[in-house]
């Protein structure tokens, strides 16, 4: 009679002639793995072709910045012209400006967006009254919903000439109708104050 017992990466064989060890290769290794968890890899495979289809095989469209695209032609088929584009690009004299914003604008969500959730959260945190709780969660989550062409037009509403943000301001005596959506030095506040009033309760 011949008994095998599973041992870390081998196997065990027990024989009336004595004991024989039998190491499994890295193939049956691999094989035995994947029959032990076939379930939990079947479950992957519509997340992996997910990404493959929507996120991976699109990033092979970023080689139409490299080519003269032609349609009748195709991706492939389109003749290669190397940094012809790039160097177009570099060369615009509204492209520093351009980069200079987009980084200025990056920092200044980093500085200012990113530790309002967090400080919402832990205001949220120290009110006692559960119900007043919910309606602050629901109300500060639910313009995460709205799309930004939404979210524009509220704030041409708002922030106009008419709008009742000049009003209040006018109410208040602090002078007025300030230009806020035609004067260059508002965009940036602006840009970042209705984004976190969009996202910081979903956040």
């Amino acid at each position: 009679m011949r008994y095998t017992v599973k041992v870390g990466n081998g196997m065990i064989g027990l024989n009336g002639k004595g004991v024989t060890v039998h190491r499994l290769s890295r193939k049956q290794r691999f094989l035995r793995a994947l029959n032990r968890d076939k379930y939990l890899y079947l479950m992957f495979i519509l997340p992996l072709a997910y990404y493959l289809v929507f996120c991976y095989l699109p990033m092979y469209g970023v080689t139409l910045a490299f080519k003269t695209f032609k349609p009748r032609l195709g991706i492939l088929g389109s003749p290669w012209i190397g940094m012809k584009y790039i160097n177009m690009i570099v060369r615009d004299s509204y492209f520093w400006q351009v980069f200079r914003n987009t980084i200025v604008l990056n920092l200044l969500n980093l500085l200012f967006a990113f530790p309002a959730p967090i400080i919402l959260a832990l205001l949220l945190n120290e009110v006692k009254k559960t119900g007043y709780k919910r309606v602050v969660q629901t109300a500060s989550y639910l313009p995460h919903f709205l799309s930004s062409v939404v979210v524009v037009r509220m704030m041409i509403s708002f922030l106009n000439s008419e709008g009742i943000v000049n009003r209040m301001l006018g109410i208040m005596g602090l002078g007025g109708p300030y230009a806020f959506l035609t004067q260059p030095q508002y965009f940036r506040p602006l840009y970042i104050l209705s984004g976190i009033w969009q996202n910081c309760g979903w956040s």
